[in-house]
């Protein structure tokens, strides 16, 4: 599984979402400006040093154009009728968290917007500016991020993907993410589940590592991950169970 670009953060904040991506991911890409490499904990750096799971990258300034321009007429919407977006939020009223000055404990570097995006949070009291860009809610620089990552998918032609179940919701109803790729890593995660001979979160990252490195585990994941993908399409064709062979035993 690759072509993958990971947001809202720098790097995952779920050291088991990166044990699983250490198994089953050819690659991802986060987002991350040059100025954020220093915010990186060692443990992303060693990854990233190590393997050759994480491949960042960086947002253009159209993008980010298209992203704000997007994500200030959603909000728009939302402004009119907070209560009716309870389902995508679990708030009552979202518009009152974003407006939480206690809340903006989130800095969104400003590679990632434009100005008009800036002057936008700051005269509806969604954020203010900070050293690096923007300081806001986690809630609301999550729901930006959304955006910001399906323009620069639709352009490198990846698939947004995030280990935030929240956003995960807030994508599927924005139609920005792809369902049958959160399926897909679910079922993932169940198969490697099922197969570990105990808890994951009781196995150190280090053996994730040294596995993710043992020659040959390379052609088992594209394997297996073959396997997946072949799964999915002959469900999607309406396959008979009792008659569809897999491509690894």
């Amino acid at each position: 599984m690759e072509n993958l670009i990971y947001y809202p953060t720098f790097e995952p904040q779920s050291e088991n979402w990166l044990k699983y991506a250490l198994i089953y991911l050819e690659n991802f890409s986060p987002i991350i400006p040059v100025r954020g490499n220093s915010q990186l904990s060692d443990l992303f750096k060693q990854i990233i040093t190590n393997t050759e799971l994480v491949r960042s990258i960086q947002p253009t300034s159209n993008q980010g154009d298209r992203a704000t321009t997007k994500a200030i007429k959603e909000i728009e919407l939302i402004k009119e009728a907070p209560e009716r977006y309870f389902f995508l939020f679990n708030e009552p009223n979202i518009i009152q968290v974003w407006s939480d000055h206690r809340r903006w404990n989130s800095n969104l570097y400003s590679e990632k917007f434009n100005f008009a995006f800036e002057e936008y949070c700051v005269n509806n009291n969604f954020g203010q500016p900070s050293n690096v860009g923007l300081r806001l809610s986690e809630e609301l620089a999550g729901f930006y991020m959304t955006y910001l990552a399906e323009e620069m998918a639709f352009e490198g032609r990846l698939t947004p993907i995030t280990d935030v179940p929240e956003l995960d919701g807030i994508s599927s109803f924005l139609r920005t993410t792809n369902v049958r790729q959160v399926d897909e890593i679910s079922a993932s995660q169940a198969v490697i589940d099922l197969h570990l001979p105990r808890d994951i979160e009781s196995i150190k990252i280090q053996k994730f590592i040294d596995f993710r490195n043992d020659t040959g585990i390379s052609e088992l994941r594209a394997s297996y991950n073959s396997t997946l993908e072949d799964f999915y399409s002959s469900v999607e064709r309406d396959f008979d169970p009792h008659t569809w062979r897999p491509l690894m035993g």
